[in-house]
């Protein structure tokens, strides 16, 4: 398994959720809001980071303001591959350790 995004989420005074995404690939930031106060959470913001959150899409419900999060993906398919587990890390570079 390969990291392509480092995910930190923090809480918005509006309530929703801010995901900043670290690019591990290219070496950016990615950012969007995610609205959970409704039955189905809305992702907005930026687009590539968007389509990489598809294939997870039902983890993010349990998302967690305060935490850090790795979208991970097959060896085979990085970086461009579908995402196919998003996991709890305790922090940023730390993959491998463990909470």
């Amino acid at each position: 398994m390969r990291t392509r995004y480092e995910i930190e989420v923090a809480r918005l005074k509006d309530g929703r959720l801010y995901l900043r995404a670290f690019d591990e690939y290219w070496d950016g930031v990615k950012t969007a809001s995610l609205d959970t106060a409704t039955k189905s959470p809305t992702l907005k913001g930026d687009a590539a980071l968007i389509a990489a959150l598809k294939p997870v899409e039902s983890q993010l419900a349990q998302l967690k303001p305060g935490c850090w999060y790795a979208l991970r993906m097959p060896k085979a398919d990085f970086p461009f591959g579908k995402a196919i587990k998003l996991e709890r890390i305790p922090g940023r570079h730390m993959v491998y350790n463990k909470l």
